[in-house]
């Protein structure tokens, strides 16, 4: 039985990705005027990923853990005012 294995993608390796994604975020914002940064951030995934993606777990969790490490959520319920930062 052979195992699995289980590709580590790092948000800090595809700044790109994480880019395409906040900027995804900006149009929900400004044109949608969702202001709630979860229900948002669920918007975005789905306008992305509108079918299901292999590739949509592994954005999705990069992107996850990337506003796990940043104040992406303070910065997006501030209508861009604030800069992105690492917190942690």
């Amino acid at each position: 039985m052979e195992k699995e294995k289980h590709i580590y993608y790092d948000y800090q390796d595809n700044p790109h990705i994480i880019d395409e994604v906040i900027n995804e975020l900006m149009i929900v914002r400004t044109i949608q005027e969702v202001e709630e940064f979860n229900k948002a951030l669920q918007m975005t995934y789905l306008k992305m990923f509108p079918t299901v993606n292999e590739q949509a777990d592994i954005i999705e969790g990069m992107f996850n853990e990337y506003v796990s490490d940043h104040n992406v959520k303070q910065w997006y319920e501030s209508l861009f005012k604030i800069n992105i930062i690492k917190t942690k």
